[in-house]
């Protein structure tokens, strides 16, 4: 998805089609994949502490934890750009339930963090930010939002060698 993004801009841009909204959507649609890597960069030092290497099982099986926090992030920035709640911002609401349910029936996570409970409760505001208009206040509130929900993803993301378990 990152490298297709990539592309688009530059084939568009050399061909003088695009636009520059397009290549602001573009970039944002490259940022929301930031939490995804992050993830990987953090669990790759974290899930196998003898050897550098990263336990493969694992990171396969934490994969749509990441995605889903990432499509979350995706659908927050679409949300705060376009002001609907029904286009894009039910992605977000309802991103970080299937995160929760994932960990908790499929990996046995049952444990909750602090960081995990603020990023739920950052994505609730978000989702009730979303039905109303939110273009006077985005200014106001888009900066803080967006760093809120950078920082309990990452921080979720290095906390998580107290949730995980061996799969």
């Amino acid at each position: 998805m990152t490298i297709y993004g990539m592309v688009n801009i530059v084939v568009h841009y050399s061909n003088h089609h695009i636009s520059k909204a397009r290549i602001q959507n573009e970039i944002l649609f490259l940022q929301s994949f930031l939490p995804l890597l992050i993830y990987y960069v953090c669990y790759f030092f974290m899930s196998n502490r003898k050897s550098f290497f990263p336990s493969w099982n694992r990171t396969i099986a934490y994969g749509p934890v990441a995605v889903f926090r990432a499509g979350s992030l995706y659908s927050m920035f679409q949300a705060l750009k376009y002001c609907s709640f029904r286009t894009v911002g039910a992605g977000r609401f309802i991103a970080p339930i299937l995160t929760s349910l994932y960990e908790v029936f499929v990996l046995q996570s049952v444990r909750w963090s602090r960081i995990q409970f603020l990023y739920l409760v950052g994505t609730f505001m978000g989702a009730v930010l979303s039905f109303g208009d939110v273009e006077f206040y985005g200014n106001i509130l888009s900066i803080p939002w967006i760093t809120m929900s950078v920082v309990c993803t990452a921080g979720g993301t290095i906390y998580a060698k107290h949730l995980f378990v061996a799969v």
